[in-house]
């Protein structure tokens, strides 16, 4: 997991320029601190990080510096090569051909892939991959039906920015015309995508200093989840008679109350207070399904 935050934190640095350890953080679902701990073993990697302080203030990869084939190995380049050809886009197929230029090697045929990617689990995600990365650089308005994690149902009109993909889900990054912000959509959350005729000009993106403040979380596990545990929060933990306690912040209450339920009896919340009570509250109404099951 650590590896896969690196290589992400790396690429959101290359493509979106200058970012804040807040968003950061939000973004990978891991504290402040561990953000900050992530650019400095990027940076002792090679790739020189700035910092910039102020209101306009974040990280970004030093002006003029390149990513050349000296800084991967041929195994590292047919991992990303390989990545690159499973998203059959056009502008992703322009890339992996520059790609090969750099190393010829890569279009060597190769029946021993160590690495095999699988991104998107279904036609319609695809094409709408397709469809989002060709409407950023012909700078058009994206229109698509979006079903919220609550359930609702809405249009959305949108300029699309970016795509990422986190922990094996796509996202899309837009500034919503509905919603007149900056939005983050699941991809596969979305139907009837529609690239419109209507171009736009690319809006600054603005910084937010009423950025979402993490929120501390303290957990105690039992050994018998111990191997998960550490591999979920690798440097977040201690272990004392025989039980992990975790201590890292999260930014979104839902997010934190599904991973403590994936845990069941083998997790406790010691703090905050406020997800003590909703995790009850869930138990209480898993309890009811159950009971009325049972009559």
């Amino acid at each position: 997991m650590k590896l896969e935050r690196l290589l992400g934190i790396t690429t959101v640095l290359m493509t979106k320029g200058r970012v804040t350890a807040t968003t950061l953080a939000d973004r990978f679902e891991v504290s402040i601190r561990t953000i900050y701990r992530d650019l400095d073993l990027i940076n002792q990697s090679g790739i020189p990080i700035v910092s910039f302080p102020g209101t306009d203030g974040g990280y970004e990869i030093m002006d003029g510096f390149y990513l050349s084939k000296q800084h991967f190995s041929l195994e590292d380049m047919r991992s990303v090569y390989t990545l690159l050809q499973s998203l059959d886009a056009s502008p992703f197929q322009a890339i992996s051909e520059k790609l090969a230029s750099v190393q010829p090697l890569l279009l060597t045929s190769s029946d021993n892939h160590s690495v095999i990617f699988s991104l998107s689990s279904s036609e319609e995600e695809r094409t709408y991959i397709q469809k989002w990365t060709e409407a950023i650089h012909q700078m058009k308005q994206v229109s698509f039906t979006y079903t919220s994690g609550t359930g609702e149902v809405t249009t959305r009109t949108v300029e699309p920015r970016n795509l990422h993909f986190d922990y094996g889900t796509w996202y899309a990054e837009a500034f919503c015309l509905t919603r007149q912000a900056d939005r983050l959509f699941r991809l596969s959350r979305m139907k009837s995508l529609v690239v419109l005729l209507t171009s736009f000009t690319p809006k600054r993106k603005k910084s937010d200093p009423h950025s979402i403040v993490p929120t501390p979380l303290h957990l105690r596990f039992s050994r018998d989840v111990k191997q998960r545990v550490l591999e979920q929060f690798p440097e977040q933990t201690e272990t004392f008679n025989d039980q992990i306690y975790v201590y890292t912040e999260y930014y979104h209450p839902t997010y934190a109350l599904s991973i403590v339920l994936s845990y069941g009896s083998n997790v406790e919340v010691i703090s905050p207070l406020s997800l003590r009570k909703e995790v009850l509250q869930e138990i209480k109404k898993i309890t009811e399904i159950y009971n009325e099951g049972d009559e």
